[in-house]
């Protein structure tokens, strides 16, 4: 099986253990198959506890990630900066290289709540 893609958000909440609804479906492939996040996320984790919307550190938050089973990719990262080119139904760099990412690790299954990546990547799983 392919690993799961996790965005931000999804990765955020999890870490936090924050009450997240996610379908059966994602929760099954949380549960059997490699889950990942893309060095992007830890970029906008950072971002987001400079801004003051995280609380915690990010390596606090990382830790806890790893702790959940939760890996950070980083093969393939040339080739999602490549992907990411083609994704202009978004301008947020985040989105665009965190989609790519999973295009490029053989269009893995991304789990997001947003519902910009539902509408265009056919990957994608809440």
């Amino acid at each position: 099986m392919n690993r799961v893609h996790l965005d931000t958000h999804v990765a955020a909440r999890l870490a936090g253990r924050n009450k997240i609804t996610l379908s059966n479906h994602a929760r099954h492939l949380i549960n059997f198959a490699p889950v990942v996040i893309s060095p992007v996320v830890v970029l906008e984790l950072e971002l987001l506890v400079e801004i003051g919307r995280l609380k915690s550190s990010v390596d606090h938050i990382l830790e806890l990630l790893r702790q959940l089973g939760v890996s950070i990719l980083e093969q393939a990262f040339p080739q999602a900066c490549w992907a990411s080119r083609a994704l202009t139904w978004t301008r947020d760099p985040f989105d665009r290289l965190i989609v790519g990412h999973a295009m490029a690790d053989e269009q893995s299954v991304l789990i997001s709540l947003d519902e910009d990546i539902h509408r265009h990547y056919k990957h994608a799983a809440r």
